[in-house]
């Protein structure tokens, strides 16, 4: 994965379920901050300290 890549969570984390949608806004250490989005590309929150193992990169 690598930066502003749209990524799906693959489990809740924080107030966010399994399934939402989200982009990659810094990448370290295996983690990252991810900016969770709406169908229209709005911010709904930002996730931070996330691990990549908890993400599944979404098709294109």
């Amino acid at each position: 994965m690598k930066l502003y890549d749209t990524v799906e969570l693959i489990e809740d984390i924080d107030n966010f379920k399994k399934g939402s949608i989200g982009v990659i806004v810094e990448l370290y250490n295996d983690k990252c901050y991810l900016e969770i989005i709406d169908n229209k590309g709005e911010t709904l929150g930002i996730l931070y300290d996330v691990p990549l193992s908890k993400l599944h990169l979404c098709n294109k």
